[in-house]
């Protein structure tokens, strides 16, 4: 906890209601305690981090996988530099929509990479991250049938990613759960209805604000 601050990331496949889960806890936390509580996401945060989102979810041009990490990390490291930090210096509660676990899922299990490749990519997001990593990272685990039929109902259109087919979408998924393992990160059951979800987010989140 830099200067008090706590710094709280949810991680999960999209689909997985990090967003709105972010959001609700946001809210409780607001309501169960007197401490400041904002909410960042990533990619984004703040103006150049927004412009590299944009850029990664929707570019026309190729864009290998270690240029995606690096990508990813510049917007991180940008944002926790400028928002995040400050924050958690004030004492405040940030919430982040996403960390670096999402990257190594991503452009690292997504793409099939060996062990030793997955590690240089862990050392890679750390060095980004090492300007303010989370406190507590919590996993949202959700089943990819069920994941499927939240992305349709959003309607929206699929950005790179979502467009590359089940195998790598699955490969990602299954990425978040195995770093979730290996790092000890509680994992929390997505596919309960969403009050359920919200406790046990809670119920993680709690002993935390009580230090």
């Amino acid at each position: 906890m830099a200067g008090g601050g706590l710094f709280i990331a949810i991680e999960g496949f999209e689909g997985a209601g990090k967003t709105t889960r972010t959001k609700a806890l946001q809210t409780a936390v607001r309501e169960r305690s007197d401490r400041r509580c904002e909410v960042v996401r990533e990619p984004g945060g703040d103006p150049f981090a927004e412009e590299l989102r944009e850029l990664l979810k929707a570019s026309p041009h190729q864009i290998t996988p270690w240029a995606e990490v690096f990508t990813f990390c510049a917007a991180r490291a940008n944002m926790l530099a400028l928002k995040v930090k400050p924050l958690l210096e004030a004492g405040a509660v940030v919430i982040s929509d996403r960390n670096y676990i999402s990257t190594v899922a991503y452009q690292g299990w997504g793409n099939h990479w060996p062990a030793a490749e997955l590690e240089r990519l862990r050392s890679v997001c750390s060095v980004a991250a090492q300007v303010a990593p989370p406190d507590l990272t919590l996993v949202l685990n959700v089943a990819y049938e069920t994941a499927l039929q939240r992305l349709a109902s959003r309607g929206e259109a699929s950005d790179r990613f979502e467009a590359r087919g089940q195998d790598y979408l699955r490969a990602v998924l299954d990425g978040y759960i195995k770093e979730a393992r290996l790092h000890n990160y509680p994992i929390i059951d997505g596919n309960q209805l969403p009050d359920k979800v919200d406790v046990a987010i809670w119920q993680e989140v709690k002993p935390h604000l009580l230090t």
